[in-house]
């Protein structure tokens, strides 16, 4: 708990706790819940096979540059004994849990004993010349036995598994070209690119080269062929349109029983551990009365998500809408929004990415509410600092989820919901496929 008030005051001095409407009363560093990941946020990283392999964990770069400092060591191995402790989540699920850190932080015993077996650990000065040094190296293998992946920034370590690049400011070629002058002086060292500016970009590296990969999966690069809706999508968009027009749900059972792929799907989906249902269903009827309309609403809605599966990246950009969804949905009870508006909202929000067709002809084809069509395709209304909240926690971008989250019941409490939002994305992931 002392940590934590710690961190709390750090992001007091660095102004991110600061800024909160008048009359919006927030928890005090004394009642911030134990295990509250507060500089948790994930950057989602991407694998080979275009599923979602874990998380590289980020510090705002204002604490990095004020910790950086000799009189502010003891903070700083607090916050980085506390940054590891929110990655232990992710690697027990078996993700990959990635995190840069200093060599002059390492080597503190108190951050050398909180490190979690299966981290990885990137010596962000590994190109400064104090990696040679004895101590250094004594460090790295103190590391490697506590059971870290050690890698490089910028360029690999001797002997260690991986090296990260920045891509923000060079081509995704030009990169590429990088990585291959890397393999060809130090072998298969794995390579993680962070910063990409496209889901365009991220998947050309991930095939030339690149192991894992994130960056902004929002938009494509104009260049990308659009796609028509197929078949298959049409008619769940017609589905959808049943549910939401007072059909009775007997009826949308029936037209659903005449589609097997889909009866199968509602069955595995209303039989999930993420649904949680006290009855199991046993027939397509049983299962639609047991949903209701919202329930099949939602379903039909994310099996919209199945149809990007035209993209490399198309498991993760599902699970990462996923997620999404179901942070928003959460939100939704701090502004009065709709849950299930914020929830869909939420799962469109990668739509024209993965279904590669413009934003709005995707909406066209589906009833959606004014304001999450607002927030969509204009970046406005009232649903709009829902949405940018959660897109700042997916890119690490604390500064600016700190200054939204103070609507939605401050920064701590919406970071653990983003926690259980990642937790049921995968398990809803899981029942989908």
């Amino acid at each position: 708990m002392g940590v934590l008030a710690s961190i709390w005051r750090w992001l007091v001095s660095l102004g991110f706790a600061s800024r909160r409407p008048a009359g919006v009363v927030t928890a005090s560093p004394a009642t911030i819940p134990s295990g509250v990941p507060v500089f948790g946020a994930r950057r989602p990283l991407i694998d080979k096979n275009g599923a979602l392999a874990g998380f590289e964990f980020r510090q705002p770069s204002a604490v990095a540059k004020r910790l950086s400092s000799a009189a502010n060591a003891t903070a700083a191995a607090a916050h980085a004994t506390a940054l590891l402790a929110s990655m232990q989540g992710s690697i027990a699920a078996g993700r990959t849990a990635l995190i840069s850190l200093p060599l002059s932080l390492l080597v503190r015993p108190a951050v050398l004993a909180a490190i979690p077996p299966g981290v990885w650990i990137a010596v962000s000065d590994a190109d400064q010349p104090a990696i040679q040094r004895p101590r250094a190296h004594e460090a790295l293998t103190a590391l490697i036995r506590a059971g870290a992946k050690i890698g490089g920034v910028r360029r690999p370590i001797s002997g260690c598994d991986f090296v990260v690049l920045d891509a923000t400011a060079i081509s995704a070629p030009a990169l590429a070209e990088n990585i291959a002058a890397i393999r060809a002086m130090w072998g298969e060292v794995q390579v993680v690119a962070t910063g990409v500016s496209s889901i365009t970009d991220l998947e050309y590296l991930l095939e030339h080269g690149v192991n894992l990969a994130t960056g902004i999966v929002d938009h494509a690069t104009a260049a990308e062929e659009r796609n028509p809706l197929s078949p298959r999508l049409k008619q769940i968009c017609r589905l959808i349109h049943h549910v939401v027009s007072d059909d009775d749900v007997t009826e949308i059972a029936r037209s659903l029983r005449g589609e097997v792929e889909l009866s199968y799907q509602l069955l595995r989906y209303a039989n999930s551990a993420a649904m949680g249902l006290t009855h199991q269903p046993e027939s397509v009827d049983h299962a639609a009365m047991l949903l209701g309309r919202d329930g099949l609403y939602r379903w039909l809605t994310m099996l919209l998500l199945g149809g990007g599966s035209g993209r490399s990246t198309s498991r993760a950009l599902r699970e990462i809408a996923l997620a999404r969804a179901r942070l928003l949905e959460t939100l939704a009870g701090h502004n009065g929004a709709s849950t299930s508006g914020m929830f869909t909202m939420g799962l469109l929000s990668l739509i024209d990415v993965m279904l590669q067709i413009p934003m709005a002809d995707a909406l066209d084809q589906l009833p959606t509410a004014p304001s999450m069509r607002k927030a969509l395709l204009e970046g406005t209304g009232e649903w709009r600092e829902a949405l940018e909240l959660v897109k700042a926690l997916e890119r690490g971008d604390l500064s600016t989820a700190a200054s939204l989250a103070w609507s939605f019941g401050g920064l701590p409490g919406v970071m653990a919901d983003s926690d259980e939002a990642w937790r049921w994305a995968a398990e809803t992931s899981r029942a989908m496929h």
